[in-house]
């Protein structure tokens, strides 16, 4: 009876220790950076050059239609290429920084002073952006001096209030996507091998019509050839540069993308770039969009709702994978 009952309490014993080293081993500490097992070098630079094709062409598209003659397009087009930026520049910013930024905030590996003691900041430092433009711009507003009769230096006054307002426009929207483009940039460039080849498929039309919303921003609120190329070049080059930091940090070792440095700098900076863009946004749907509509008869008008829903319906599908 003994030693037919002990074979089974010792296998009993036995199966209980190998599932608790099993459980051991393969609890993963998700704080930790884990190890990339295949990273093909090349491909990761090959895949630098095809977002910054990406970045170039949606960009260049709006900007050169503006100042090359030539190559302008109807104004309906136009308008509609306007609208579809508008709704890109939304839902960029609600899906493509807003949410990252809260669940970047909301990880476990967090201090709980960002998870569970105050778990609004993403949307805190949003709503902040969002009053510091529209206090930027009353006190540039402010700055005009209002005379009650014609003068020489009334028009020079509102010339200069003018292109300072225009600047502003161009930078901020230029501030926001830029810096989203470097963090997803950088993500994308840590990436292994397997999620890369799908990431830098996202990544290319992301940046695709991240360009087109800036392209037609700052065709509206053009400041000049030069500066509008400079801002789009700049633009252009964020997305690259966020990746080739990525493989270089990866080269040195690696960058723990769940720690809390590098948590608290993308929840911090997406968040106060949503708020830039969603202030963007909006303000050129109450104004540039509403006064398109006004030029054209019903056919136009469902043409404009419809670049604008495409536009935020673009963005949101490239959510699933940016």
């Amino acid at each position: 009876f003994g030693s037919s009952t002990f074979p089974l309490f010792a296998s009993s014993e036995l199966r209980s220790n190998a599932a608790m080293l099993e459980a051991n081993t393969t609890t993963v500490d998700p704080c930790v950076t884990s190890t990339i097992s295949t990273y093909d070098l090349g491909l990761h630079i090959g895949g630098v050059f095809i977002v910054l094709a990406g970045s170039l062409l949606g960009v260049m598209s709006t900007l050169l239609g503006l100042h090359c003659p030539r190559l302008r397009l109807p104004l309906l087009v136009v308008s509609v290429g306007k609208a579809a930026g508008t709704g890109i520049i939304l839902c960029c910013a609600m899906i493509h920084m807003l949410q990252p930024a809260a669940a970047s905030f909301a990880s476990s590996c967090m201090p709980s002073a960002f998870n569970e003691d105050y778990p609004a900041f993403a949307y805190l430092f949003a709503l902040l952006a969002v009053l510091f433009m529209y206090t930027l711009e009353y006190v540039l507003g402010t700055l005009h001096v209002n005379h009650s009769e014609p003068s020489p230096e009334k028009v020079v006054t509102e010339t200069e209030q003018s292109l300072l307002m225009r600047i502003l426009a161009a930078s901020s929207t230029e501030l926001g996507m830029s810096v989203h483009s470097v963090i997803i940039g950088l993500t994308t460039g840590l990436a292994s091998d397997d999620e890369f080849r799908v990431l830098v498929a996202a990544l290319f039309f992301h940046q695709l019509f991240e360009g087109m919303g800036l392209g037609s921003r700052l065709a509206t609120k053009s400041v000049g050839f030069g500066t509008d190329l400079a801002l789009a070049l700049f633009f252009s080059a964020t997305g690259p540069a966020g990746m080739a930091a990525g493989a270089a940090l990866l080269a040195q070792g690696g960058i723990n993308t769940n720690g809390q440095t590098f948590l608290l700098w993308q929840g911090t900076c997406d968040s106060i770039a949503a708020g830039l863009l969603l202030y963007i946004g909006f303000s050129m749907l109450q104004g540039d969009f509403n006064k398109d509509l006004a030029l054209f008869g019903n056919v136009g008008k469902v043409a404009l709702f419809l670049g604008l829903w495409l536009g935020v319906g673009a963005l949101a599908i490239l959510g699933l994978y940016l």
